[in-house]
């Protein structure tokens, strides 16, 4: 390295291999239902019966809450002037994915001025410096990282497929029932649901409580406790597995909070935002603040089908909120709140269909979270020049000088066994042991090295 950048390298002022530039902006009232699309500050904003670029092509946010975002447009667009596009990029000498990385690994807060309306200008986008690899080198990173994005957008598709696939069968399931066992089906205040299903009041199967808050003044209520405790934010979970504070035992003996026990369906009663009306499932024993009502279904009732129904039914939980200041519901309105009540060994039929979906989801969710760490270990690596590449593709020999792969004892996870297909470099999965692996080579930082995951030896 010289200079404080890989040999071969070089530092290049913005201007210098493209140039900036603000089209017209296109009033909305010329935008048409179908043809090209259009981009402004915040991606895609319509369509138009023309465009300005006929290649893929970066565009920059240049002002609004989302100054500073890059963005890599498909070809035929059109680019306004709320976006700067970087037009007529040297193509003998830059690559245009692996600019539009190098980008957004870079950040450009730094030229970001005004307070009120932040926005970039011209000149100090054109004297940013970018640092630049060979045009081979900047291929194979992009194709690199490329890749990553391909398999990312294609775990968010299955997500979203899987989310419709969930709506579809709770609007079914928890209003007729299980596929062909229903023949008839009555009216109901809460709507039409089968006719062997009975409508209860949620006191009649459940006790229903609110939560406490031990004082904060009480340093010991709270240092070094191990009794979980949580606060509404955890509601976002839905799925409750673990806690991020504790309290006391002397603070669960003298203040008026409940250890609930798992299965416990918490909801929380205030906010204006999308918090109110929201349920979580509690999977560990806890603790929970007076903002969240807890619901323990007595034997009629199944946690898990309980569960899924509420969170189908957010909108009319949520309005049933009422209050001076802001809407909100509290304990009465959650005792008093209908349900459908199916017979109890189909409540538990329901809850399985909808625990497998749930599965699904997790696993999903945890193979794109994957995916989303590798991209950001990779930009680290790669666009610093820290990890070399031009000697990384597959059937290469191994890596020599910045990086050498060495596979140690340890078998990939199973989830993570797609990922050796996602890129042609070499990803070394493993379960870190500190006696047995050096890790010196390439840290991230604020990664925690002794969980299960990917790492660069």
């Amino acid at each position: 390295m010289s200079k404080g950048i890989p040999e071969g390298w070089v530092k290049v002022r913005l201007g210098e291999i493209c140039s900036p530039k603000q089209w017209p902006t296109i009033p909305q009232s010329k935008f048409i239902n179908d043809g090209y699309p259009v981009f402004g500050a915040n991606g895609q904003i319509g369509y138009y019966h023309t465009y300005n670029h006929e290649d893929e092509t970066i565009a920059i946010t240049c002002r609004g809450a989302t100054c500073g975002n890059v963005c890599l447009t498909p070809p035929k667009v059109y680019i306004t002037g709320n976006a700067m596009s970087l037009d007529n990029i040297d193509g003998e000498n830059v690559n245009v994915r692996f600019l539009y990385y190098q980008l957004n690994h870079d950040g450009l807060r730094k030229i970001i001025s005004g307070s009120a309306q932040p926005q970039i200008i011209q000149s100090d986008l054109i004297n940013t410096l970018i640092t630049l690899a060979s045009l081979p080198e900047q291929r194979k990173i992009a194709a690199i990282l490329s890749s990553v994005d391909d398999a990312i957008e294609k775990t968010k598709a299955v997500i979203e497929q899987t989310k419709v696939v969930k709506k579809g069968l709770m609007q079914k399931l928890l209003t007729r029932g299980i596929p062909g066992r229903h023949k008839k089906f009555k009216k109901t205040p809460i709507g039409e649901i089968p006719e062997e299903w009975e409508v209860v009041k949620l006191r009649e199967v459940s006790k229903v409580g609110n939560g406490s808050t031990p004082s904060k003044k009480r340093a010991d209520y709270w240092e070094n406790g191990t009794i979980p405790w949580l606060s509404t934010g955890k509601v976002n979970d839905r799925i409750i597995k673990v806690a991020d504070t504790f309290i006391t035992k002397k603070a669960l003996a003298e203040c008026s909070v409940s250890l609930l026990p798992k299965g416990t369906i918490l909801v929380a009663m205030i906010g204006q935002g999308k918090t109110r009306g929201m349920v979580a499932y509690l999977d560990i024993r806890a603790c929970v603040n007076q903002n969240f009502a807890y619901i323990k279904p007595t034997d009629r009732l199944d946690s898990w089908f309980l569960f899924h129904l509420l969170d189908f039914q957010y909108k009319i939980l949520r309005n049933s909120g009422r209050g001076s200041n802001q809407d909100a519901l509290n304990g009465a309105i959650i005792k008093l709140y209908k349900v459908p009540l199916p017979p109890l060994t189909e409540q538990m039929e329901i809850a399985t269909i909808f625990k497998q979906i749930e599965k699904r989801l997790f696993i999903e969710e945890s193979i794109m979270n994957s995916f989303e760490f590798i991209k950001t270990a990779l930009m680290q690596v790669l666009l610093t020049g820290e990890l070399m590449v031009k000697t990384l593709g597959r059937g290469d020999p191994a890596p020599t000088n910045r990086c050498t792969p060495v596979a140690v004892g340890g078998v990939s996870p199973p989830s993570f066994a797609h990922l050796w297909t996602i890129a042609p470099i070499w990803i070394i999965m493993m379960i870190y042991n500190s006696d047995k692996h050096d890790r010196k080579t390439i840290r991230l930082k604020g990664y925690d090295y002794a969980q299960n995951g990917a790492y660069f030896v």
